[in-house]
């Protein structure tokens, strides 16, 4: 129990925004997903991981398991996770020429994190096999 504690003030920024944007979006779907609490909603435009909160607009296994990636990342960098992750993403997203988000450093490590792997098809796909989905 101490643990959960120290590692949620760890993450104490971003879990503060997270809880902050579940507040805006409180009447949408709530889901435990891999232990985070996730929450969807149509009206959400893309993902957003924020320590033990993930707020998306997707029903695709991939995307959770990508923003479950960043979870992982927000445990390692701890108060530093939204100048390191968050604002590179937030980059990416706005400014991305290359089309190759994925490929580059948060991104491509929070799908090593999550468990999405490339098929020889060249698509991302999910290697979880959990039975919280």
């Amino acid at each position: 129990m101490l643990k959960k504690i120290l590692l949620y003030i760890w993450q104490l920024p971003q879990n503060l925004l997270g809880l902050l944007l579940f507040a805006c979006y409180n009447n949408t779907e709530r889901f435990k997903y891999r232990g985070k609490l996730y929450q969807r909603s149509n009206n959400t435009p893309g993902s957003i991981s924020l320590g033990e909160y993930i707020l998306t607009g997707s029903r695709y296994q991939e995307t959770w398991d990508h923003e479950y990636g960043h979870t992982v990342q927000s445990k390692m960098f701890g108060p530093l996770y939204l100048i390191i992750i968050g604002l590179w993403s937030l980059q990416e997203v706005f400014f991305d020429r290359d089309g190759d988000y994925y490929d580059d450093f948060p991104e491509k490590q929070a799908d090593r994190y999550g468990g999405i792997v490339i098929d020889e098809n060249g698509n991302r796909v999910s290697t979880y096999v959990g039975t919280d989905v």
